[in-house]
């Protein structure tokens, strides 16, 4: 594994040394008691950690002749919003298709691509809906897939979808959720947290999920990275996957976002 140099917050434009925070974005509140931090003549240097948001001091004043009118702060904190592909199931269907949409539209950082797994008679009915009810977002793309085996499960259905996805490559992340979840998992607004979770906490093995699962996909969220090395190394069933991959690796805990 490359090793991660550290941060060196001497350097950061957000450095806040007069206030308690020390950062704009209270990074070392929120890592002290999981980081090593140290100081280097006052300033805060963190071992082995890769600040998501450090923004170079000596880039500031030519961002601003290129971009006057840019909120640095605001640019700073969008540009590191989670890319994730949003994969619901639908499959039981617990809840209605209007209902999908109304909790994706509330998602306060919205998913670079979204699949629903379910099973129809009418999928141009289906389609009409989708596209009425969703809200446009610039870069977002949506896909429906129907399943005609009343058998299908969630697992091993998404896996045959993102296997042959173009739209994965564009994500960082993946999140799977059932559409019962829907509601408690987007009226939480959830996302942020995981979003301050994978951007600042870092965990180690970049597995997270919801407490109130039954099993491991139930609101799962994992980095495209390690979804296609546990798939390859362990079972296409991510379930499967993740639970082959705790028991040789004892040691590794996946991370709960909703606690």
């Amino acid at each position: 594994m490359k090793k991660i140099k550290g941060t060196d917050c001497s350097k950061c434009y957000f450095e806040e040394l007069d206030t308690s925070k020390q950062c704009v974005f209270d990074i070392i509140e929120s890592i002290k008691a999981t980081r090593k931090i140290s100081k280097n003549s006052g300033h805060n240097y963190i071992h082995d950690y890769a600040c998501a948001y450090a923004f170079p001091k000596d880039k500031v004043e030519s961002t601003k002749e290129a971009f006057p009118d840019l909120d640095i702060t605001e640019y700073n904190k969008f540009r590191r919003y989670i890319k994730y592909y949003l994969v619901i199931d639908n499959l039981k269907s617990k809840i209605s298709l209007e209902e999908i949409c109304e909790y994706i539209n509330n998602l306060s950082i919205k998913p670079k691509a979204i699949s629903v797994l379910l099973q129809t008679s009418d999928m141009l009915s289906v389609i009409e809906k989708f596209n009425e009810k969703i809200d446009s977002v610039e870069g977002m793309v949506w896909r429906i897939h129907n399943f005609k085996n009343q058998e299908s499960e969630f697992s091993p259905a998404s896996h045959g979808i993102l296997s042959t996805s173009s739209h994965l490559k564009k994500c960082n992340f993946i999140w799977f959720v059932k559409d019962s979840q829907l509601g408690e998992l987007t009226n939480n607004k959830l996302i942020e947290r995981i979003n301050f979770i994978a951007n600042v906490i870092q965990p180690p093995i970049g597995i997270l999920k919801s407490e109130s699962a039954t099993n491991y996909i139930e609101g799962l969220f994992i980095t495209v990275k390690n979804y296609k090395n546990l798939i390859s190394s362990f079972s296409q069933d991510i379930s499967q996957a993740i639970e082959l991959f705790l028991q040789e690796n004892k040691e590794s805990k996946i991370t709960i976002y909703d606690n």
